[in-house]
């Protein structure tokens, strides 16, 4: 089957698969287009990225220093995200409460709620505005493994993947129990209002 795949730091991706964080909060891809980002699917499999000095930008967490991937690179993915509640902030007040939800450094977060961007409808600038998803993560049963390719290289959000298994997907396990994610959800909706 096909699924879309979301690149994210693997240090992010480690802090969502160790239940960690249940948050994306993103505000696009370079490569995204004059449309800007959004949340493509429900369900998608987390593709680790090494793209960026990840350890200068989240508040504590020790992540190997090595180069992007390259062509013909084997890549392990192993876990899969389930969107339960997305919203966009233009608010940095509220952006703010999030701080004790993620392991983003808030000068990372700044940065991406000030990134401007072009508007496709006009040539305003789009800023002061991030994107946020709280997703609940669920680990494969086994890895998958896929060669990375041209497509998958650049500074954008989304990629195809081809060949997954579906019982991969439909035998994943939640990494957190329910009562966990249903107390972080209720914290999290309760401060995104």
């Amino acid at each position: 089957m096909q699924i879309k795949a979301f690149k994210e730091w693997t240090v992010i991706c480690q802090a969502l698969a160790q239940g960690e964080q249940s948050l994306i909060i993103r505000k696009g891809g370079i490569s995204e287009g004059k449309a800007g980002f959004s949340f493509e699917a429900e369900k998608f499999l987390l593709f680790p990225t090494y793209f960026h000095a990840q350890n200068d930008k989240v508040k504590s967490a020790q992540v190997e220093l090595r180069a992007e991937h390259q062509l013909g690179d084997q890549i392990e993915l192993t876990h899969l995200a389930q969107l339960d509640y997305v919203t966009s902030i233009a608010d940095w007040e509220k952006v703010q409460e999030l701080d004790n939800f993620h392991i983003w450094s808030q000068e990372t977060i700044r940065e991406r709620f000030d990134w401007e961007k072009k508007s496709d409808k006009s040539d305003s600038l789009i800023s002061n505005l991030i994107h946020v998803a709280i997703v609940r993560i669920y680990e494969l049963p086994e890895p998958f493994f896929m060669t990375y390719e041209r497509s998958h290289h650049g500074c954008k959000s989304w990629i195809d993947i081809d060949g997954v298994p579906e019982l991969l997907i439909e035998r994943a396990e939640p990494v957190i129990n329910n009562q966990q994610y249903k107390a972080k959800l209720a914290e999290l909706k309760a401060v995104l209002g």
